[in-house]
């Protein structure tokens, strides 16, 4: 990736999912700004306030669903083209279908195994920050 470091926003409810994510994502060696968004709304105002280079996010949002969130990251021009990384404990087909035709980077199922959620944060981490490339902004 071309960023030195990267700024992340986390749009999930769950405080453990969280907790485990930040805990992960400590671990790696470029730094990683970390800001949570525990609910739609929540997120779509810091959004306006920061863009971040990615976002990692929940669909089953109180106040502003997933899929509205992901709906108005891509209908604004300033934040269209960031990746967004759906992480959702949702494997319904039809929200995988949402999800991309509203612009998802990818779709991930969380698992509730504990070492299976680790191994999947890091696969993220290794994916979106070591392999692929990034706009600058």
């Amino acid at each position: 990736m071309n960023l030195d470091s990267m700024d992340l926003l986390i749009i999930e409810d769950n405080p453990g999912d969280v907790v485990l994510a930040k805990e992960i994502l400590s671990q790696v060696e470029r730094p990683v700004s970390i800001r949570v968004a525990e609910d739609g709304e929540t997120a779509l105002s810091m959004l306006d306030e920061h863009l971040p280079n990615m976002v990692l996010l929940d669909l089953n949002l109180p106040r502003i669903s997933g899929q509205d969130v992901l709906r108005a990251i891509r209908e604004n021009p300033k934040s269209h083209a960031g990746p967004v990384i759906v992480f959702s404990t949702s494997d319904a087909e039809r929200d995988v279908v949402a999800a991309y035709d509203g612009g998802a980077n990818c779709y991930i199922t969380k698992p509730v195994d504990l070492d299976r959620f680790f191994k999947v944060v890091r696969s993220i981490e290794n994916f979106w920050l070591d392999v692929v490339r990034l706009p600058a902004s």
